[in-house]
């Protein structure tokens, strides 16, 4: 149970903004569930799905914090635990790889089916196999330690593990973000040299693409 209850507030907004991440992403991919269609309009729509369901089970997971009168440190909290590095890690990766499609499409660079099976090799089978290495070297416990004052689980914030939340999941993000970024501007220089080759048709410089799409990745 938990032991300082000043960490009450920031429990409550964990649990109910996991919840509602669960709800809203969940809407979409009932959506998809219920027009099949869409999977068959393109392939951006199956990394829409993905990123969705993602972003669902991620909020689940994290939303059994609520749950944290049942543990802690028990079977509750690995299954919390495994199951958030898994989607959040997820969810970050499968931003790359919506990034990495975009940047094929400018491209015209065709995602076959070997790049499509990369793809959901990066994002679910990689954050599988990191969640289920951290579960098997006991890594996950109580994310602020014994003090009480956090209720969710994830890895141990001892100093030892510290080499764990970098190497499973910092340093991902900021890998990702780096990625994103890049992509982001190869696909502004692109359109920019586009819109310099229609000025010379046109007589007039046409912006096809904002500056500010260089900031959408942050």
């Amino acid at each position: 149970k938990m032991k300082d209850p000043e960490g009450l507030p920031t429990n409550i907004a964990f649990s109910v903004g996991s919840s509602v991440e669960f709800i809203t992403t969940g809407a979409i991919v009932v959506a998809y569930l219920l027009v099949p269609k869409l999977f068959t309009l393109s392939y951006s729509k199956w990394l829409i799905f993905y990123l969705s369901f993602s972003h669902m089970m991620a909020g689940f997971f994290r939303s059994l914090s609520a749950l944290e009168n049942k543990w802690p440190d028990g079977v509750l909290c690995q299954i919390q635990a495994t199951g958030a590095e898994l989607f959040d890690l997820s969810i970050i990766l499968w931003t790359g790889c919506i990034s990495a499609y975009a940047l094929y499409t400018v491209y015209k660079v065709q995602t076959n089916l070997i790049i499509q099976s990369l793809f959901f090799t990066i994002g679910y089978i990689i954050p599988t196999v990191v969640a289920v290495i951290a579960f098997l070297y006991d890594l996950y416990g109580p994310a602020g330690g014994d003090d009480g004052t956090i209720s969710w689980c994830w890895i141990k914030p001892d100093r030892q593990y510290f080499v764990f939340r970098v190497g499973f999941y910092y340093g991902v993000v900021i890998a990702v973000l780096a990625w994103n970024s890049l992509c982001m501007l190869l696909i502004y220089i692109r359109y920019r040299r586009i819109s310099r080759k229609l000025a010379e048709f046109n007589g007039s410089f046409i912006d096809l693409v904002p500056i500010r799409l260089l900031f959408y990745v942050w």
